[in-house]
């Protein structure tokens, strides 16, 4: 079963690239800066 069926407010595609970035910044304002780098990275080879 789709765990989010019932969720309307997932990131559409477009807005995809903005949740990313809110992700990593997220990360990195808490101290975790290696793991932000390699989400970075990660998304940079996609």
């Amino acid at each position: 079963m789709w765990p989010f069926k019932n969720r309307r407010n997932l990131a559409r595609p477009e807005e995809f690239p903005g949740v990313i970035d809110v992700l990593r910044d997220g990360l990195r304002s808490h101290g975790f800066t290696a793991e932000a780098d390699r989400l970075q990275g990660i998304l940079e080879g996609v």
